[in-house]
Parts: C-alpha cells; structure tokens; sequence
C-alpha cells in the first residue's frame, strides 16, 4: 500500500531508485490535488501525517506531531463534535467508510474547508485507520460563488418578463426560467425532445416557417438566430412571441447547444398596430377633407408637386379643372348650413361617378372643387384640351340633373369651372392652383354654368390688379388721394354745392381713373378706410367753407359704397365725424345707389332714418340704371334723385332717353324730392331739363370738377344766371 512506502522511520533501508521515485510522485500528487495521508495504528498508537496533511491544517511538520488532537486542535470548534463522532462509528466498526466535511481554523484565524475521508482495516486486535484530508476551500468558495450567481440569476430572470431557456442539443437537455409557464399557459414545453413540443403550440400558419428557419440557423454557420411567430396558448389565446438565442457550436461548427430568450411581444404588436392606424388616421385627416371624404388642398399640392417633379413612365402632364358652385351662398341663406352640407357631400359623389378612372377628385375648402386629370406622355396638347374640355363639359352636364337633398327638396345648383394645363417642369402647385383660379373667375364673369380655360393674359390682368391695389395701400399712407368738386346748379345758374369725386394722381401712373381703381377698392376692402378719408375731408372742408360767407351755403355730396353702408359701425362712424370736424350735417348729403339698397333694405332703412333725424340728407345716384323698384322707392328717407348722365347724353335726339328723363322728374315731383341731372355738358340738355321741372343739374356746361381752393375762388366770383355758361369766370378754365 503506499501509505506504507511513505511513512516516516518505517521505510526499507532498501534504496531502490525505483522506490524513491514513487514516493516522489506521491508527494507530488498530493500536493497538486490538496491531498494529505494520515494512518492510525491501534493500540501501538502510531501515527502518520503526510507534509500535505500538515500543510492542510495549516502547521509546521517539523515543530507539529502527528496526533489525533493536533488534528482535533486544528477543526473548527463548532465542528469538532461532529469529526469525534465520526472518529467514534468508525472505530465501533460501522461503517467502514466515512467521508465528512468539516471546516478547519488556521493559526493565523483563516478558515478552511476541508473533506476527511476514513477508511478501517481490522486484524485481530490491530486496527488500522487510514484515510485522506483534502482542501475544498476553493471549490467551497466556487459553490458559493456559483450559488450566488444562480440565485442572481433566478431573480434577474423573474424580474425579467422574457422567458430564458438553455437546449443542450447533443445531450438532448433543456432547462428554462419559471417565467415560460406564463408565456406558454402550461408547464414548460421542453423536454427529451423539446424541437417538436415546441412547435406543436406554434400557430399551424407560422409552423413551417419556424421549423424551416430553425433548421436552417442550426445547420447554418451564423451564431445568432432570432424569429417573430403566433403562439396558441393551452386556453386558445395566441400570442406573439419574439425568440432570440445565440448558438454554440463545437470545432467542427456543428450547433451543440442553444441559449436564448422567449419574449411576449403581443402588447407591442398591439400598440405598433395601432400607431400604424392612427398615424393612417392622421394622414387621412391631413390630406382628406372631413366632410366629404374627398382629397383636400394639402393632398392636391402633394400631388402636384410630384408630378411636376417626378417624371413617371407614360405619364407627361395633366390638366386642373377648378369648380366653384354658383350662388351657393343663397342655399345656405335659405335651407341653412346643414343643407349646404348635404349638397356638398352629394356634389363630391356625383363628381365621382362622372370623372374618368384615374382622375382625382378634391375639395379645396367651402364650395370650390377640383379635379385632377392626368394625361398620358403620348398626348399632345391638342389631345389634352380636348381631353379636358371633354371632362369640364361632362361635368357641367352632371349638374343639370337636380341634388335631392331630401324627400322634400330638390336643388338646382351650376358650376364654372376654370381649366389650366400643366407639364412636368419648373412650374409651381401654387401657380397652377392660380391660373385654374383665374379661368374660374373669367367662367363666372361670361354669365356662370360655363367652363373657360386659362390665358396668360388673365395672370398679367390679375399682376397689375396686385400692383394696383398695393399702390392703393401706399396712396392711403402718402396722401396721394386728393378731393376734386363737381359743382352743383339750379337751372337759373345758382351754385348750391357739389359733388365730391376722388382723385388719384400717382407718381408714376399719373391720374388714375376711379373707373379702374374704385371697383377694386370695393373688393379687397379699401373702399373702407378710404371711404373714411373722403367723410373726414368733405366734413372738414364743410367746417371751413362754414367760415367763408360765399361758401357758407354750400353743400357737399358724399358717395357711399355698399360695404360701407353695410358695416355695424356706419352711423357711429359719420357722426363720429361731424362731432369730430364740427361740419353742419344739413350741409352733408350721401349719395347711395340702387344696388347698394336693394341688399338687406331694412338695415339700410334704419341707418338713413338714424342719420336723417341728425340732418344729414340722402340722394339717390344713377336712378334708373339698376333695379329701380317703386316698392322700395317710397319707403326710403330719401331727399333727393340724381338723373343718370347716360340719359342726359342723349336727351335731346333720343326719345327714349328724353321718356325716362321726364319720368323721373315727375315722379320726383309726385314723392316730394327733389331732382338733379348729372353730366350736362351744353345750353340744350340744360333747356330741357329746365323745360320739364328738373331745379338742378352739374357738368361741364358750368364748370369741371374742382379742388377745393378753386372752388372756393369760383364760388366769390360766380355771378350765376340762366345761360351763364358764357360767363364761366377764367380762374376755371384749363
């Protein structure tokens, strides 16, 4: 035995070579696997403790001897009850064989782990003990670490909500967290061949693809592996499950193992499924018009800009045909909002139904439609008119048929539709948008229910209509607006006012016509603060001629447009004025006409009754050219009618035009108001009008309009009579 061939004083004085190797190679092994000899001879009482069995204990050999209580002394005191124990069973002779655990208290205070092992052999009365201490401090202390890893591990992995799992393919093993109960609805799936458990719960439709990938990355060279697939659950549920894993493979690449994560991504599939529909909402929001579900404006310009930008094969161009409804406006007023709603929304079907396949459909905003026609690369631009006249004259077509918007109403409404061509180039969707915008006005200008197509000359119109209303803008900031005054005369040559006509004279154009700018003025909104410039110098130069004895007497007449009479604030505005100026009101007269009155007549009734009870008078300008109407006629607080110059132009060599002259008169006459005629330019207009009872006239018979200093100069100087045009002092001569 070679507990025999170590022990100390024992050996055979034979010194074989052979014998000293041995021992040499069993000092040599003890000390690399931490292993000391001990022997006990009972009842000599002989004892052995090899070097390693003293390293172990932590003593010196040669100042230690070898005892069971230098043994003892070196246990740790809480263990050594349990080491005599052992020591005791082995010695009553059951068992034979012990192996215990016990730790061991060095010198120094240091504790460590050691492993008795104990052997018994009897003869006779001689008993034997041998056996091996071994030092297990390291492996204690990597169990230890390990259970502590494991313990990390199991917490990290329930903290986790993914599921981990390890599949030792070679060994047909698998180990995975508690947290796939949850994920599978059952107990965990793996087992001695967990490939086919596994797949048995995937969603029959993902199943081959699963079983397909699998095989492939396992067969494969790559170390990572990931697939996203259903999973039904034990109670039917499916879920979607993300499984990730790395793949260890052995020298020759074979896959021997696999460790990953199961994760329960059905939440987010939830979630990124309904963020992809919000976000379609959104869009559909963005470029659908709510009402009728049709493309809007934003859509339009995408689309626009794309096809301008982006050539596409077979596709060279297109056309915009621009609709807006006519008079849509009076349906709202009538029916209200609900049933413009509803026409709008049948509108946008029957748009549908009559344009061609390919062709888009959009609702601008409010009443105004468009459509949007593509043209293939091989048509011309011939082809493309016709090809968009077509469309333009189908449509106005389509609305010749009634819109029922409900069971008791049925609705007549047309278009005008302005049409532009378009080419993939430098052009603008703005531009487009703008010329098709353009021809659309140009429809409603030819009498409405018609179709026009875009003209450069209709941008250069719309140009200067910019350029001129910007240089109003500036005209009302630098005073380039000036007062001239038409005078008035009774038929016996009496100056008794006049008219106040406003002049425009700018540094470049020159004198522009009111003709040209007024009407604009009226349709940007102008026509409101300049109307307010033109009351507040009338009324100011009232307040001064009112110092001047031959002015005194004179009045001034004052044209008001339609958006000013209209406005809340009209009446407060004119008053404001007369308090502010100190004007005489009997001496101011507005002159309004026909088409102003004929819209929303009550409200332009209260505020002439307002104003009149204040003093101010009121003329009636152009009778006879609008929509005169004897109904209205009568209940306005009018004071005065203005015979129109068209009628007066002609009144000596038209019968027609001398007719409707002496009518007015009369029914001037007849509704006690007086009369004035406009545009009197010789002796005979002015003999006939006095003739048949007209008391006052203006034109260029007497004298041109005037600024203000000449007509206050003509009015010292003017000796008026019959026939006094003869007379008209020089100081108005041009």
């Amino acid at each position: 035995m070679a507990q025999h061939f170590a022990r100390q004083g024992q050996l055979s004085n034979e010194n074989s070579s052979e014998q000293a190797y041995i021992v040499q190679q069993l000092v040599t092994l003890q000390r690399l696997g931490r292993i000391g000899l001990w022997e006990v001879h009972l009842p000599e009482h002989i004892y052995f403790f090899s070097e390693e069995m003293y390293r172990i204990l932590g003593l010196d050999p040669h100042k230690s001897h070898a005892t069971p209580e230098t043994y003892l002394a070196a246990v740790h005191p809480d263990d050594r009850q349990k080491v005599k124990a052992n020591m005791t069973s082995v010695l009553q002779g059951h068992p034979l064989f012990v192996e215990l655990e016990h730790r061991i208290v060095w010198p120094n205070g240091e504790i460590r782990h050691a492993t008795v092992r104990t052997e018994v052999a009897r003869n006779g009365k001689e008993i034997l003990l041998y056996g091996t201490l071994q030092d297990v401090t390291e492996a204690k202390r990597a169990e230890a670490d390990l259970r502590k890893n494991e313990e990390r591990f199991k917490f990290a992995a329930q903290a986790l909500s993914d599921a981990i799992w390890d599949w030792n393919i070679r060994e047909k093993r698998s180990w995975c967290s508690d947290n796939i109960d949850i994920l599978f609805g059952s107990a965990c799936p793996f087992s001695d061949d967990p490939l086919a458990l596994w797949v048995e719960q995937v969603h029959p439709e993902d199943k081959e693809r699963v079983l397909h990938e699998t095989r492939a990355a396992l067969n494969g060279t790559a170390n990572d592996f990931c697939i996203e697939y259903r999973f039904l659950q034990q109670d039917g549920r499916c879920i979607d499950i993300l499984s990730r894993a790395v793949i260890i493979r052995d020298d020759t690449g074979e896959a021997v193992r696999m460790i990953g994560t199961l994760i329960d991504v059905t939440e987010r599939k939830q979630a990124e499924a309904t963020r992809k529909d919000n976000e379609q909402k959104i869009r559909h929001l963005a470029f659908h018009d709510s009402l009728t579900g049709l493309a809007n404006r934003a859509h339009l310009a995408e689309r626009l800009r794309h096809a301008l930008a982006v050539p596409e094969p077979g596709r060279h161009g297109g056309a915009i045909l621009l609709l807006d409804l006519d008079d849509f406006k009076a349906l709202n007023d009538t029916f209200g909002h609900a049933a413009g709603d509803q026409l709008l929304k049948l509108v946008a079907e029957r748009l549908i139904a009559f344009v061609e396949k390919g062709d888009t459909v959009i609702r601008l905003g409010g009443d105004e439609f468009v459509v949007l026609q593509e043209h293939p690369a091989e048509e011309d631009r011939i082809e493309a008119v016709n090809r968009a006249r077509i469309l333009g004259e189908k449509i106005l077509g389509a609305f010749r048929l009634p819109f029922i918007l409900d069971e008791h109403h049925n609705y007549f409404v047309t278009p005008s539709i302005g049409i532009t061509l378009f080419e993939q180039g430098p052009e603008t969707a703005e531009n487009i948008l703008k010329q098709a915008d353009l021809a659309m006005y140009q429809a409603k200008a030819a009498g409405r229910n018609t179709l026009r197509f875009f003209d450069p000359e209709m941008e250069a119109v719309a140009a200067a209509r910019v350029a001129l209303e910007r240089d109003m803008r500036e005209a009302l900031l630098e005073n380039q607006f000036e007062l001239y005054y038409q005078p008035q005369f009774t038929c016996e040559g009496r100056l008794i006012g006049a008219e106040a006509l406003l002049r425009w004279s700018h540094p470049t154009r020159g004198v522009v016509s009111p003709v040209k700018f007024i009407p604009l003025a009226e349709k940007t909104g102008l026509i409101m603060p300049i109307g307010l410039w033109v009351l507040t110098t009338a009324c100011s130069l009232l307040k001064r001629w009112s110092t001047i004895p031959e002015c005194a007497g004179l009045a001034i007449a004052v044209n008001v447009s339609a958006l000013q009479l209209r406005s809340a604030g009209f009446v407060e505005q004119v008053l404001t004025i007369m308090e502010q100026t100190g004007a005489d009101p009997r001496k101011l007269k507005i002159e309004l006409t026909e088409s102003v009155l004929v819209d929303n007549i009550e409200d332009s009734i209260a505020k002439m009754m307002v104003l009149k009870s204040r003093g101010v008078g009121f003329s009636l300008d152009d009778f006879g050219t609008g929509y005169s109407s004897l109904s209205y006629l009568k209940r306005l607080p009018l004071d005065q009618l203005k015979i129109d110059q068209s009628f007066v132009r002609d009144i000596e060599t038209d019968p027609n035009d001398a007719t409707i002259a002496r009518a007015i008169i009369a029914l001037g006459h007849n509704l006690g108001l007086a009369v004035i005629a406009e545009g009197v330019e010789n002796e005979g207009q002015r003999k006939f009008l006095d003739h048949h009872g007209c008391p006052a006239h203006q034109g260029y018979l007497l004298s041109p309009p005037l600024s203000a200093d000449r007509l206050e100069s003509f009015a010292k100087t003017w000796h008026g009579q019959a026939g006094a045009s003869c007379h008209t002092p020089d100081s108005v001569r041009d």
